[in-house]
């Protein structure tokens, strides 16, 4: 093994803003109306009764953003954004 010298980061600039979780739902049975309020994308989604795999139009339900703020020194700021 071989180890390897990693560069220096820079110092953290703030605010500094990390997407943690997002939660999907599968937009089949939506009327277009109703699909086009959603951020959606194609995703290979499993099923957990079969166990099989097939493509399916998934919309962003929710978002959980983590921001990092100079005033919270080690703490973290938590915001949620979602429907």
């Amino acid at each position: 093994m071989v180890p390897v010298r990693l560069p220096e980061l820079p110092p953290v600039q703030f605010p500094t803003v990390d997407c943690r979780e997002s939660a999907w739902i599968d937009l089949a049975g939506f009327s277009k109306d109703r699909r086009a309020r959603y951020y959606s994308r194609m995703a290979i989604v499993r099923d957990p009764d079969t166990g099989k795999c097939e493509r399916r139009a998934m919309g962003l339900a929710g978002l959980h953003i983590v921001q990092k703020t100079p005033a919270a020194r080690n703490d973290l700021d938590f915001v949620r954004a979602g429907r």
